[in-house]
């Protein structure tokens, strides 16, 4: 029987996770940039790591929906962290997200369309 550390089991969920939102992005964006940034596991990494604690808990849905916005901010060389307060602190924070993304031209979304 193989046994998984706690650690272990972690990282193995991370990197699923990031997994389905690299093929989202590559699925749904026609910007190579954007699709570029979704591909560079050191800077996912860097991008979520001061979000993890939190973000680990909610949602996949949600968690994918900010990474895919951490992920725009960057690439658009936007300050990711003054950027997640302000999202945070809007009324609906998906909402804003995704507006930020369709009005960039990143992602179109639809009720359904985010990865989970």
């Amino acid at each position: 029987m193989i046994q998984i550390s706690e650690g272990q089991m972690a990282t193995l969920v991370r990197a699923h996770f990031f997994q389905k939102v690299v093929e989202f992005i590559n699925e749904q964006s026609a910007i190579p940039a954007y699709r570029a940034i979704s591909l560079d596991r050191g800077r996912r990494e860097a991008l979520w790591a001061p979000h993890w604690e939190r973000l680990s808990t909610e949602p996949e849905h949600d968690a994918a929906v900010f990474m895919c916005f951490l992920l725009a901010c960057a690439m658009l060389d936007i300050d990711t962290e003054r950027a997640a307060r302000a999202a945070r602190q809007t009324a609906d924070p998906e909402l804003a997200m995704k507006t930020f993304l369709s009005e960039r031209g990143l992602l179109r979304f639809s009720a359904s369309s985010c990865p989970s």
